[in-house]
């Protein structure tokens, strides 16, 4: 009884994971070229950047189990940054992965079958399995089908065989993110580490992290800014070329003069996050199963959740 994950990210490797701890034979398949979805991480010649999810806080005790676990094996640690703008956040506990958040997901997808660089085009059922296609050409058949995939491109990939759930999927509003990546060859002249915006704030930017403030990052000043949704969604078919100088403009028009830039390139998230969740924790029905985030909430713990409760669901009792 094969099962076949759509998606490395938190959701598809926490589900992928916690079957094959209980013997399920499993295989997952990812676009990229390793784990880690929305908990990303870019290399470069100035150190990496965490240019997805650049932390995250525990909202229930089955979550606190498997942050706790991680602590204890160094594989996650407590960050307090020195906050600026929304001070509210700074009353909850922060966690981030080391040395980068990527490598949280390396680690706990090891042992777990898994095919990277394989893009999923289209799904059908034939003779009560699953059959995926892969734009390389290949195709391969399972008993059971997760997909873990932001709520677009599953309706997408879905909307084929099971047309009213494609529908459904297609509703779920999402967002888009535009990101900067920046290395400076000195110090910004700011005391804070994290910036995040209020609810009411205007834009563009809506989150700057300094990157070499994170726990157990090597030095220099790398530094992460986030693009608020509304205008990440304005600018969204901008190449990347064009957004970067409008990011950094930004940047600079919130903090000032630079220091000399010695690295710098955008990435843009198409499906970054929902701003009105499906509102359940995940989907299991006639051997297809869907987990994700945007499933109930958003982030690096809703998504944990969405993957483990899927996966519970599949196990049974």
């Amino acid at each position: 009884m094969k099962t076949l994950v759509l998606g490395a990210g938190m959701a598809g490797v926490t589900c992928a994971k916690t079957l094959r701890d209980e013997g399920e034979d499993v295989v997952v398949f990812d676009k990229a070229r390793g784990p880690s979805g929305r908990m990303a991480s870019r290399r470069s010649e100035k150190g990496s950047f965490d240019h997805g999810a650049p932390l995250f806080r525990v909202r229930n005790g089955e979550f606190q189990s498997a942050v706790d676990q991680w602590v204890s094996e160094g594989l996650v640690t407590r960050w307090a940054p020195s906050w600026s703008g929304d001070s509210s956040l700074s009353a909850f506990e922060w966690y981030t992965a080391q040395p980068r958040m990527s490598a949280l997901l390396r680690r706990l997808s090891e042992g777990v079958e898994c095919r990277w660089e394989e893009r999923a085009c289209g799904v059908h059922r034939s003779e009560g399995q699953w059959v995926v296609e892969f734009e390389s050409g290949k195709s391969h058949v399972a008993d059971k089908l997760i997909c873990t995939l932001p709520a677009p491109q599953a309706a997408d990939l879905l909307s084929s065989a099971l047309p009213s759930l494609g529908q459904e999927l297609s509703e779920i509003p999402f967002h888009g993110t535009w990101t900067g990546l920046f290395h400076f060859a000195d110090s910004l002249p700011v005391k804070w580490d994290l910036h995040r915006e209020g609810p009411d704030c205007m834009g563009p930017l809506h989150t700057v992290v300094r990157e070499s403030t994170k726990p157990g990052r090597d030095g220099g000043e790398r530094v992460v800014v986030h693009a608020l949704d509304r205008w990440s969604d304005d600018h969204l078919d901008l190449e990347k070329e064009e957004a970067l100088p409008l990011l950094r403009d930004a940047l600079k028009s919130m903090i000032g003069e630079l220091p000399l830039e010695t690295f710098s390139m955008a990435h843009r998230w198409r499906y970054a996050h929902s701003s009105a969740p499906w509102g359940r924790t995940h989907y299991w029905k006639d051997g297809l199963g869907i987990a994700g985030d945007w499933c109930l909430g958003a982030g690096v713990g809703a998504a944990w959740g969405s993957g483990h409760a899927l996966a519970r669901s599949i196990l049974g009792p």
